[in-house]
């Protein structure tokens, strides 16, 4: 989404079962966060050749490694119950329900309205026998991202709301990435 919109990031919900507890579902991952931002610029820099930059590949296998490390622990707490938007959820619904006509401050403040639109909504499939599926963003300006990670593959299915964004571009936008990446690894 960095490279699509230019250098912006966007709310980004990322399902994580916590199905290690009774009637568990899902909690939210929030991904985009400040070492996936530092490792999204760094890359971006390095692909631009007319910069001048003197970032090395090692630097931004640290910058990844630092991206995925925090990813791994924020998917490591919301599995373990430690996230925090199904508990804000709760507390929402349950401060409607006891007091309908009076809106909490935390509910109606404008931060919160804008990091529960997810633009980017995603999802991963962890199955070898399953090698796509998707579903419909969750906002008309959003992108649904349903992907899956084999060990010799990976796939994303795309959607959009074709008069709000451009799959297309999103689309090419991505696979650049996974590009560069892949050469960063290398």
């Amino acid at each position: 989404y960095y490279r699509y919109s230019n250098g912006h990031t966007a709310p980004t919900y990322e399902s994580c079962s916590t199905a290690m507890f009774k009637h568990g579902r899902t909690e939210t991952v929030r991904a985009a966060t400040v070492e996936t931002l530092s490792a999204s610029r760094a890359i971006s820099r390095f692909r631009d050749t007319s910069s001048s930059t003197e970032t090395t590949k090692e630097e931004l296998r640290s910058l990844l490694k630092q991206c995925s490390k925090r990813h791994g622990e924020l998917i490591y707490a919301a599995a373990c119950g430690l996230g925090c938007d199904r508990h804000l959820l709760a507390l929402n619904r349950w401060a409607n329900k006891v007091t309908p006509d009076v809106q909490q401050p935390i509910f109606s403040d404008p931060n919160y309205s804008y990091v529960n639109k997810y633009v980017l909504s995603t999802s991963t499939v962890s199955s070898k026998y399953i090698l796509s599926g998707g579903f419909g963003p969750v906002v008309p300006n959003g992108f649904g991202l349903g992907y899956s990670i084999q060990d010799d593959l990976s796939g994303v299915m795309l959607t959009n709301y074709k008069d709000t964004q451009n799959g297309a571009q999103m689309a090419d936008a991505l696979s650049e990435a996974l590009t560069d990446i892949k050469s960063v690894l290398e």
